[in-house]
C-alpha cells in the first residue's frame, strides 16, 4: 500500500490532521458532502469519469449540508480505501 498525504491548505497541519491522504488500494466507499446538490448533478460527471478511469464504482453517498468546515467550499468527498 502506497500513502500520500494531500494537504491543500495549511490550516489543516496546524490543527494536527491532514485534510486527505491518498492510498493505492481499493476505493470501496464514497460520501459525497455538498452544500448545493442540485449544482453538484451538474458536474457529477466529472467525478465519475475519475473513477471510472480508476475502474472502481464505490458504494457512494451524496449528502445535502448547510454548510462545510469552511465557508466558501461547496463539496467534500470522504472515501474509504482497504489495501
Amino acid at each position: 500500500m502506497e500513502r500520500s498525504t494531500v494537504n491543500p491548505w495549511t490550516w489543516s497541519v496546524e490543527m494536527g490532521y491532514s485534510q486527505g491522504e491518498i492510498i493505492s488500494g481499493h476505493l470501496v466507499r464514497l460520501n459525497v458532502y455538498t452544500t448545493d446538490v442540485d449544482r453538484l448533478f451538474e458536474h457529477y460527471g466529472v467525478l465519475a469519469a475519475r473513477l471510472g478511469a480508476a475502474g472502481v464504482a464505490p458504494a457512494t453517498s451524496m449528502l445535502g449540508v448547510t454548510r462545510l468546515a469552511l465557508p466558501d467550499l461547496m463539496v467534500e468527498l470522504e472515501g474509504t480505501a482497504v489495501a
